[in-house]
């Protein structure tokens, strides 16, 4: 794994299940392509503009080389392509990903589409202090603060651009990285724990069934 010390990691994962994108795995649905490509831009942009930073590095949880698919496949040829196998890393799918949480410096969320959603691995990251880069939809645009806790960036490809500048921006400025790290703990204390989350349900509940009652009445 990556020292945190001499590098800046960031990583993106296919890990849950999701009645969004139910494939486990790497996958077009959860963005990784067009994470590599925001990848290689936010590189150069780094070396355009001469910017002192450490060693930046992508790192992808979700591979299964026993099942390698066509996908998986263009995603590699791309890092070949670019010559930037050294700072890409597939990483097997898994489980338990508290490890790897803890050894990198932000994670990205690039779900397309709808996006996740929930965002259970989004919180998690929160709740490691790591800012999250995610896209505007679904489930992560209720979780992260832009601005604040992470930055959001458009789904598609009008997204590669602004998600490698808000990769430049947080590559470059550690104490960003740390208070937004900070701020997310504090928003998943504040909102995300059990009791927030069945407090939520029950409400949810409470407000379909007094709406059930009251068609029954006016029936």
């Amino acid at each position: 794994m990556l020292s945190i010390s001499t590098a800046v990691a960031f990583i993106i994962t296919a890990v849950y299940d999701s009645s969004c994108y139910p494939a486990v795995g790497v996958s077009r649905g959860k963005g990784q392509d067009l994470f590599l490509r925001s990848f290689y831009e936010s590189l150069q942009l780094i070396q355009e503009k001469k910017l002192k930073v450490p060693s930046v590095h992508a790192v992808i949880i979700g591979s299964d080389m026993s099942v390698q698919t066509k996908f998986e496949t263009e995603l590699r040829d791309f890092v070949s392509q670019k010559k930037i196998q050294h700072r890409v890393h597939f990483l097997n799918k898994t489980l338990t990903v508290a490890p790897y949480l803890a050894a990198i410096d932000v994670l990205v969320q690039n779900s397309q589409g709808r996006g996740e959603c929930f965002g259970r691995i989004t919180i998690e990251a929160m709740a490691f202090q790591l800012p999250v880069l995610g896209t505007s939809a679904g489930g992560t645009a209720e979780i992260v603060v832009n601005g604040s806790t992470g930055f959001l960036h458009p789904a598609g490809k009008e997204g590669v651009s602004p998600l490698a500048r808000n990769m430049v921006k947080l590559a470059t400025h550690v104490e960003r990285r740390l208070t937004m790290g900070k701020r997310g703990y504090e928003r998943v204390k504040q909102m995300f724990m059990e009791h927030h989350m069945a407090d939520r349900i029950a409400n949810v509940l409470k407000e379909v069934l007094h709406k059930s009652t009251l068609s029954i009445y006016d029936g």
